[in-house]
């Protein structure tokens, strides 16, 4: 896990922990970024996937696959949102 997404990791587990919300996150290794997504919410039992989308993140983006294959109900957060 490269240092900047530590970093994002920290921030969103401390709102997490402000608001009383109750939360996991998992590291998985995959060869397809969005199926090791999807496969990690499913071994864990997720009720709902949180995915945040850059302003210049466009079609066929990670976020756009998981929504695709994704039978776990997914949330997508904007930059200005975390």
């Amino acid at each position: 896990m490269c240092d900047g997404a530590k970093k994002n990791l920290a921030v969103l587990c401390a709102m997490c922990e402000e608001q009383g919300v109750a939360y996991r996150h998992s590291i998985e290794g995959a060869r397809d970024v969005s199926e090791g997504i999807v496969r990690a919410a499913l071994r864990e039992n997720s009720s709902l996937l949180v995915m945040a989308r850059g302003v210049d993140t466009g079609k066929g983006s990670y976020v756009d696959q998981v929504l695709k294959r994704s039978s776990v109900p997914v949330m997508i957060v904007g930059r200005s949102d975390i």
